[in-house]
């Protein structure tokens, strides 16, 4: 059996560090070397650090992430979680630019890629022509902590709220959906609460429609803060322009909170019909589903919540990608 040499390095909270915390610890017990570390995966460092690591090697090389190894001699397994990188211009670089060239050039001669849903499967397929068979879906899942929280009704006291996860980056369209809040008309008493901290702009856009009273962030949260949040929230709202798998309202769904989310790529496929959707670039559409979210006191019910956990489910993201990683390595294919 050939060499398996394997990216540790991509841990962390965002989606890719969730995905990547959760197949990695399988992978070691199988890897000849693991490349580890700290401080920026991406970005110049990153990268040399990464072909230092694989140059004039041979086998096979694995990352979580999306960084394949330029010096690598032998094949490479990735995870493409999603191609915002090549098609929306404010994700865009030289370097990334640089990258995406070569890769689409590489990318349909090995054995397989993974990716997290259906829809980044076929713009995967559509962008570098690999064939279909070799692109295997493997879904992200849902942490066990996030349920109902307990202190839901010790806090049935506090202002309501509309939930959502903070950013800075553009295609999250976090600033459509607080330019959206000051239209709405909602209960004086509704606030919008918002993770993370706020980018100048988003701070200066918050003081110009005169919102500093009802929307606010409420700083970086771990997961069982996070499960806190989303629990205790009237609902949850996910604006988003440009997604490959969406994890933030699964987690929600799972805290029994309702979620209305953006209707874009692949947010339907996800969500199915456990979703209220609208249109990200419709200003009027966010205004409606605010207005209606505002006064929505549903909750999901358990039997729908266990049926999240059996679809989207960690130990079946795990066992996928370490049988088909375990494929290659023996036959040099997927099956």
């Amino acid at each position: 059996m050939q060499p398996l040499y394997l990216d540790g390095r991509w841990q962390g909270p965002h989606g890719i560090g969730r995905y990547a915390a959760e197949v990695t610890p399988g992978l070691k017990k199988l890897a000849t070397r693991v490349l580890t570390g700290s401080g920026r995966v991406l970005g110049g460092a990153g990268l040399v650090k990464l072909n230092s690591f694989c140059a004039g090697r041979r086998g096979l090389f694995y990352s979580p992430g999306f960084m394949a190894p330029i010096a690598f001699r032998g094949d490479f397994l990735i995870t493409v979680h999603d191609l915002i990188h090549v098609y929306y211009r404010e994700e865009q670089s030289k370097a990334k630019h640089f990258y995406y060239s070569w890769l689409q050039k590489h990318l349909m001669h090995q054995p397989a890629v993974f990716t997290v849903s259906e829809y980044s499967k076929k713009e995967i397929i559509e962008w570098c022509g690999i064939d279909e068979c070799k692109v295997k879906v493997h879904y992200n899942g849902i942490s066990d902590v996030f349920h109902p929280s307990e202190s839901k009704q010790e806090k049935k006291n506090e202002e309501p709220y509309l939930a959502m996860i903070g950013s800075d980056r553009a295609h999250k369209n976090i600033e459509g959906v607080i330019s959206a809040f000051a239209k709405a008309r909602v209960p004086s008493d509704i606030a919008l609460k918002v993770t993370g901290k706020p980018s100048d702009y988003q701070k200066e856009l918050v003081s110009s429609l005169h919102l500093e009273d009802r929307v606010s962030w409420v700083g970086f949260l771990t997961e069982r803060e996070l499960a806190d949040f989303y629990s205790s929230a009237r609902a949850f709202l996910f604006p988003s322009f440009y997604e490959g798998f969406g994890l933030p309202p699964l987690e929600a769904l799972a805290c029994g909170t309702p979620v209305y989310s953006s209707d874009s790529t692949c947010m339907p496929e996800i969500l199915g019909e456990l979703a209220s959707y609208f249109e990200p670039t419709d200003q009027s559409a966010i205004v409606s589903a605010i207005e209606i979210a505002a006064i929505d006191e549903s909750r999901i019910a358990d039997n729908v919540r266990e049926g999240l956990f059996a679809k989207y489910n960690w130990s079946f993201t795990e066992q996928g990608v370490r049988s088909d990683v375990e494929a290659v390595l023996k036959q040099g294919a997927i099956s």
